[in-house]
This record gives C-alpha cells, structure tokens and sequence, in this order.
C-alpha cells in the first residue's frame, strides 16, 4: 500500500511484507525504538517501513520513528494473530520432530538476500533482505527446510510464492536446495519442489528424514530406461508393468494402482520395483502392508529370497527394527506402532489386496 497522505506521515511510505529495512537511512530497523529497553528481545519485525522519500526532512525523520514504535508495539502485542500461531501452536508442532525453539538447529528469522519486487517505484526488482519464519538447519549450518507460517485464519498456501522465493534465495546463498513447509497451526503442508506439488501431511520431518530425502535427491538416478533384474521377474507383463510404474514415478506420480489376477506374480513385481528404486537410489525405506498374517509371511519370503541384501523386518507386538530398510506389517501391526513414526519415515508403501483393505 502506497500511502502519501496519511496521518502525520510527511513522506511517501510503502508497507510491505517482511522484515524491515530503511532504505533511506539504510539501516536495519531491527532494533527498538530510542524510548525502549535496550535490552528487549527483537524479533524481526513482520512488516517492513520502507521510506521512498530520496531526501527525507526532519519531519520526515519524526515520521519514520514514529512508524518504528509502531511496528514495534504491534510485532510484540499479545493479540498479533501470527505471532499468537507460531507461539501456541507451530512451536510446539515443531518440537514434536525434534526442532526445538532455541536450539542451534532452528533458527527463528533467517536472514536472506532476496529479490523484493518494488516495481510500482523502480519498474523492476531491486535486492533486498528478507526473513525467513523458521529454518531447520544441518549439522553444517545449511538450512535443509525452511517453514513459512501463516496465522491460523489464513490459508497456509498462501505462503507458497513466498517460501520459493526464500528457497531461491537460500539456494544462491548457500547452495543448497530446502525442502519447505507451509503452515498456519491447523494444517501443515510439504512441498518436495524438485520433484512433486505441496502435499498436506500430519506433521514436521525430523532431521533424519529430511537428511535421508536430500540424499536421494543429490544421488537418485533416473529411472528413464531403467530395467528390473531378470532374476526377479521375467514375464513380459511383469517387466512392463514394473517400467510403467517408473515411468510414472518419473513424471511425478504418486499413486498407483496394479491389478494382476492371482497366481501371476504381484508380490514379485512389488520386490522387483522395490529393488529398481533402491538401485536407482530413489528410495530407502519401504512399507509393505497386507491384512493377513499369511500374506505377510509370503512377501517376507519373497523379499528375502529376491532381495536378500535389503535388511527387512515384520512389525508385530509393537516392537519395530529400525535398522531395517523394508518393513513388513497386517494393519492392526501397524497401528500399534505408527504414531511412534515421522510423517516422512517411509519412502514408499505396498498395500497388498487393497481391495480388502483399504
């Protein structure tokens, strides 16, 4: 909003999203105002004073403190909706997965460099500072995520130009690519952007399933032209359906549904399709789900003799190897374990005979 006229404001100002920055002056205006303590704790601010007057007056100057206490009082106030969000709701969210509020591993207003469109004044872009909500960051201090957050009333893909634009720019800064997480409290959504459109999920990654995630996609191989091994399947439906899956994987598909009639081999195709993806280093972790204890003792076997350099492991009574890259599970076995699992533990997941069981 460009303003020019209001109130006491002798100078034409431009409120904008995000930190804050005095272009006049060229100082941040991070600090408190000169009546505050100096010993208050500043967060950035969520709104951002830019001053478009080339030479500002003493009035001018007046102006802008005054605009400063404001912003000031307003970030801190208790009924500021965002900051209300993050407090009661995406702090907690967070720490659940093992990102704590003040720890070194997330920060809280990540500074980054970005483009800031201010066309209505320049016609085209000019560099600017910008604060990122929260980054999840690694053992060497690059942000693996990066979290936009959005008061609960707001919908959480609201943030989504936003948090790319933050990622573009963490991306030039430290040369890594962040996974993102758009969130307002109530709904938390992941977005894979190098491979798939935000999908809403049910909670934060830890760091284990983010470090995992950008493994496979610094290493993953393209699945284009892949074969699965002969040894595991050799029929010519058995190989065609194996290449279609990966193929749709390729275009960024995520679910898919194989119809085989029985005795032709469906759990064979599923170890087949396992060990192409394994090999091509798109996946680690594998979830494979049958309502019967027969059918999981018949794909325990499979896998075993087909796959015998996957460690593999049937979750019963509780009680799961985590060391094991291939689970085996009936559906009551699983859901006496999974919410003692991470959103993005598994990399895939087999539901044998959905049509009964899901």
């Amino acid at each position: 909003m460009l303003d020019r006229t209001a109130g006491k404001v002798a100078c034409p100002v431009l409120f904008c999203e995000g930190p804050g920055i005095d272009l006049i002056h060229g100082r941040d205006i991070l600090a408190p105002p000169k009546n505050q303590a100096a010993n208050s704790s500043i967060p950035s601010l969520t709104r951002r004073v830019l001053a478009i007057a080339p030479h500002p007056t003493k009035r001018c100057r007046s102006s802008l403190q005054t605009l400063k206490l404001a912003a000031y009082r307003v970030y801190h106030s208790p009924m500021r909706p965002e900051n209300r969000t993050r407090k009661e709701r995406i702090d907690h969210q967070l720490a659940r997965a093992g990102w704590a509020v003040g720890s070194r591993r997330l920060i809280e207003e990540l500074n980054v460099q970005s483009a800031l469109n201010i066309g209505e004044r320049t016609g085209g872009e000019q560099d600017a500072y910008a604060f990122v909500d929260y980054a999840l960051m690694d053992h060497l201090d690059r942000p693996l995520a990066i979290v936009e957050a959005k008061r609960s009333s707001r919908n959480p893909l609201e943030g989504e130009r936003q948090a790319s634009d933050y990622a573009d720019a963490i991306r030039a800064e430290y040369g890594v690519d962040p996974f993102i997480f758009l969130a307002n409290g109530d709904e938390i959504w992941f977005w894979h952007r190098s491979l798939y459109p935000p999908r809403k999920v049910s909670g934060f990654f830890p760091e284990d399933d983010l470090l995992r995630l950008a493994h496979l996609d610094r290493f993953g191989q393209p699945l284009t032209g892949a074969m699965p091994l002969p040894r595991i399947i050799d029929r010519a439906y058995q190989i065609e359906a194996v290449k279609t899956i990966a193929e749709r994987i390729e275009a960024a598909e995520r679910h898919f549904l194989l119809v085989l009639a029985t005795g032709t081999g469906k759990t064979r195709v599923a170890v087949a399709l396992v060990e192409l993806l394994q090999r091509q280093e798109r996946i680690q972790r594998v979830l494979f789900l049958a309502d019967r204890r027969e059918l999981v003792k018949q794909a325990l076997g499979a896998f075993k003799e087909h796959l015998p350099g996957a460690p593999r492991a049937w979750i019963e009574g509780g009680t799961i190897d985590k060391d094991a890259q291939v689970h085996l599970a009936t559906y009551p076995g699983m859901m006496s374990i999974y919410e003692r699992l991470s959103p993005g533990y598994y990399d895939l997941i087999i539901a044998d005979e959905s049509h009964r069981s899901i």
